[in-house]
């Protein structure tokens, strides 16, 4: 549960309520979802943010019987207000890479040390639709270059580019070869 305008640290995912695993990236084959068989979402880690629902408040009146007709025919469940609020597309599935298509260079998360991270239950009422989902996408630099995010390294034997940044001896005199430096 995270208050308005809270933060909230995780350092691992719950394989439990008293321990966590912590994050650890790895290749697709040693991942954690490759181990189970699950390859559809490697690379992503997905918040989903659900709103709690505040029980609308009776409204008073001098008839117990009025407020009961009120009640009953003002959003309750399956009632028109519900039907008309928009509802989160689920979000698209990725399918498994081919056998031979596969790089196994690819980011994902793998297995990370056991570590002590108790939690515990907690019982709400929430929205059946999210509030909000944000999906992170990581990746090796290598595969970020490869998609353009990054530029590309420019090799470092590359005789060119090395003349084309050299400035000569700067400042002042050429050394003395006969010196050792």
């Amino acid at each position: 549960v995270i208050e308005p305008y809270g933060a909230l640290t995780i350092s691992g995912w719950q394989t439990g309520l008293s321990d966590a695993r912590r994050f650890e990236f790895t290749t697709e084959e040693r991942s954690y979802g490759g181990i189970l068989g699950r390859t559809a979402n490697l690379g992503v880690i997905t918040a989903v943010f659900f709103r709690e629902r505040v029980p609308a408040p009776l409204p008073v009146t001098s008839s117990r019987n009025e407020a009961k007709a009120e009640s009953a025919g003002a959003g309750g469940v399956g009632s028109a207000d519900a039907a008309s609020r928009p509802s989160a597309a689920p979000p698209a599935a990725q399918s498994p890479a081919s056998a031979e298509s596969a790089n196994r260079d690819y980011a994902a998360t793998g297995i990370g040390d056991r570590v002590d991270h108790a939690v515990r239950e907690v019982s709400m009422d929430l929205d059946s639709s999210p509030a909000a989902t944000i999906i992170l996408r990581y990746e090796y630099r290598s595969a970020l270059v490869q998609l353009g995010v990054l530029p590309a390294p420019v090799p470092e034997d590359d005789v060119l580019s090395r003349r084309e940044r050299a400035r000569g001896f700067a400042p002042g005199f050429c050394p003395d070869p006969a010196r050792k430096w």
